[in-house]
């Protein structure tokens, strides 16, 4: 998913440690942050500019919409197809 400067994988726990954490923390979030945050942060974004679980299904490579659903259906709850801009 993510490459380094020379085209290889970068490995999963460096990419956290050294990138995403500090990151976070630089940021103010005071949760766990890791790449299920990002994951999420996108279906949140798609959920919220109006896509349908099909396309967030497709997007966030899940084997079907359902399973989508399933996972992301307290996004559904409020505020769907609500404007980014309003969110924040």
């Amino acid at each position: 998913m993510f490459t380094n400067r020379v085209g290889r994988r970068i490995d999963k726990i460096s990419a956290l440690q050294r990138m995403l954490r500090p990151a976070a923390a630089e940021a103010g979030i005071d949760w766990p942050v890791g790449f299920h945050t990002l994951r999420h942060t996108c279906a949140s974004i798609l959920f919220a500019e109006g896509r349908n679980a099909v396309q967030v299904q497709r997007w966030l490579g899940h084997f079907s919409p359902d399973y989508t659903l399933e996972t992301y259906v307290h996004l559904l709850e409020d505020g769907v197809g609500m404007p980014i801009s309003s969110m924040r």
